[in-house]
Protein backbone atom coordinates (compact mmCIF):
# COMPACT_ATOMS: atom_id res chain seq x y z
CA UNK A 1 0.00 0.00 0.00
CA UNK A 2 1.71 3.25 -1.03
CA UNK A 3 -1.08 5.44 1.02
CA UNK A 4 1.08 7.66 3.78
CA UNK A 5 -0.62 7.30 7.19
CA UNK A 6 -1.66 10.57 8.40
CA UNK A 7 -1.42 10.10 12.00
CA UNK A 8 2.35 9.17 11.57
CA UNK A 9 3.34 12.06 9.38
CA UNK A 10 1.75 14.41 12.08
CA UNK A 11 3.21 12.47 15.13
CA UNK A 12 6.23 13.29 13.05
CA UNK A 13 6.28 16.46 12.27
CA UNK A 14 5.20 17.60 15.96
CA UNK A 15 8.12 15.34 17.22
CA UNK A 16 10.39 17.78 14.78
CA UNK A 17 8.57 20.56 16.22
CA UNK A 18 9.41 19.68 19.64
CA UNK A 19 13.26 18.78 19.06
CA UNK A 20 13.90 21.83 17.58
CA UNK A 21 12.38 23.86 20.63
CA UNK A 22 14.40 21.72 22.65
CA UNK A 23 17.38 22.86 20.67
CA UNK A 24 16.28 26.24 20.93
CA UNK A 25 16.15 25.82 24.87
CA UNK A 26 19.52 24.40 25.16
CA UNK A 27 21.09 26.96 22.60
CA UNK A 28 19.38 29.94 24.48
CA UNK A 29 20.71 28.17 28.34
CA UNK A 30 24.29 27.89 26.89
CA UNK A 31 24.55 31.59 26.13
CA UNK A 32 22.66 32.41 29.51
CA UNK A 33 25.42 30.74 31.50
CA UNK A 34 27.96 31.86 29.07
CA UNK A 35 26.98 35.39 29.83
CA UNK A 36 26.79 34.21 33.81
CA UNK A 37 30.22 33.36 33.98
CA UNK A 38 31.28 36.08 31.80
CA UNK A 39 32.74 33.52 29.15
CA UNK A 40 33.03 34.24 25.55
CA UNK A 41 32.49 31.97 22.47
CA UNK A 42 36.53 32.12 21.98
CA UNK A 43 36.53 30.69 25.55
CA UNK A 44 33.92 27.52 24.80
CA UNK A 45 35.67 26.89 21.66
CA UNK A 46 38.44 26.06 23.29
CA UNK A 47 36.69 23.82 25.50
CA UNK A 48 35.05 21.91 23.12
CA UNK A 49 37.97 21.71 20.84
CA UNK A 50 36.49 23.14 18.11
CA UNK A 51 36.52 26.81 15.88
CA UNK A 52 35.36 29.91 17.53
CA UNK A 53 33.21 29.56 14.04
CA UNK A 54 31.93 26.05 14.47
CA UNK A 55 30.67 27.77 18.24
CA UNK A 56 29.05 30.73 16.59
CA UNK A 57 26.86 27.74 14.22
CA UNK A 58 25.91 25.89 17.16
CA UNK A 59 24.67 28.97 19.11
CA UNK A 60 22.87 30.26 15.98
CA UNK A 61 21.53 27.14 14.58
CA UNK A 62 23.00 27.13 11.70
CA UNK A 63 24.30 23.87 12.91
CA UNK A 64 22.67 20.31 14.76
CA UNK A 65 24.21 20.45 18.31
CA UNK A 66 25.37 17.18 19.59
CA UNK A 67 25.09 15.30 22.44
CA UNK A 68 29.10 15.67 23.16
CA UNK A 69 28.51 19.36 22.62
CA UNK A 70 26.01 19.59 25.12
CA UNK A 71 27.70 17.23 27.36
CA UNK A 72 30.89 19.51 27.36
CA UNK A 73 29.34 22.79 27.11
CA UNK A 74 27.31 22.07 30.65
CA UNK A 75 30.40 20.90 32.41
CA UNK A 76 32.94 23.67 31.52
CA UNK A 77 30.18 26.10 32.06
CA UNK A 78 29.65 23.84 36.12
CA UNK A 79 26.01 23.38 35.31
CA UNK A 80 24.29 20.34 34.50
CA UNK A 81 22.66 19.09 31.45
CA UNK A 82 18.89 19.44 32.90
CA UNK A 83 20.08 23.07 33.65
CA UNK A 84 20.71 23.78 30.22
CA UNK A 85 17.03 21.67 29.29
CA UNK A 86 15.19 23.78 31.67
CA UNK A 87 13.17 26.15 29.35
CA UNK A 88 12.98 29.39 32.39
CA UNK A 89 15.21 31.59 30.89
CA UNK A 90 14.32 30.74 27.46
CA UNK A 91 10.84 31.82 28.26
CA UNK A 92 11.55 34.51 29.88
CA UNK A 93 13.40 35.80 27.10
CA UNK A 94 10.54 34.68 25.16
CA UNK A 95 8.34 37.36 26.81
CA UNK A 96 10.18 39.80 27.39
CA UNK A 97 10.67 40.00 23.37
CA UNK A 98 6.70 39.54 22.80
CA UNK A 99 6.15 42.46 25.21
CA UNK A 100 8.48 44.56 23.27
CA UNK A 101 7.52 43.86 20.21
CA UNK A 102 3.47 45.21 22.08
CA UNK A 103 5.21 48.15 23.39
CA UNK A 104 6.68 48.78 20.10
CA UNK A 105 3.61 48.30 18.01
CA UNK A 106 1.57 50.73 20.87
CA UNK A 107 3.70 53.21 20.31
CA UNK A 108 3.93 53.82 16.60
CA UNK A 109 -0.06 53.62 16.62
CA UNK A 110 -0.04 56.67 19.11
CA UNK A 111 2.31 58.21 17.01
CA UNK A 112 0.11 57.81 14.02
CA UNK A 113 2.82 57.14 11.21
CA UNK A 114 2.77 58.51 7.79
CA UNK A 115 2.00 55.95 5.12
CA UNK A 116 5.68 57.13 3.98
CA UNK A 117 7.16 55.25 7.18
CA UNK A 118 6.00 52.47 6.90
CA UNK A 119 6.14 52.05 2.84
CA UNK A 120 9.54 50.04 1.23
CA UNK A 121 11.65 52.44 -0.28
CA UNK A 122 12.19 49.87 -3.00
CA UNK A 123 9.25 48.24 -4.76
CA UNK A 124 8.93 46.04 -8.03
CA UNK A 125 7.55 47.95 -10.87
CA UNK A 126 4.74 45.53 -12.01
CA UNK A 127 4.64 46.73 -15.37
CA UNK A 128 8.40 45.74 -16.10
CA UNK A 129 8.84 43.61 -12.92
CA UNK A 130 12.01 45.32 -12.42
CA UNK A 131 13.40 47.07 -8.50
CA UNK A 132 12.72 50.43 -8.27
CA UNK A 133 13.12 53.43 -6.00
CA UNK A 134 10.05 55.02 -4.33
CA UNK A 135 10.12 58.66 -4.93
CA UNK A 136 10.78 60.85 -1.67
CA UNK A 137 7.56 62.38 -0.10
CA UNK A 138 7.52 66.78 0.04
Amino acid sequence: MTMVDSPRVATAHRDEEDADYAENVIRYGIRHYMDERGMDQGDLAKALHVSRGAVSQMLTGYSRLKFRQIFLSARVLGVSIDDLFDPKYYMQAQEKLRQQTEEKLRQMKNEHHDVADVLPRFFVMPETNQLALRAPEC
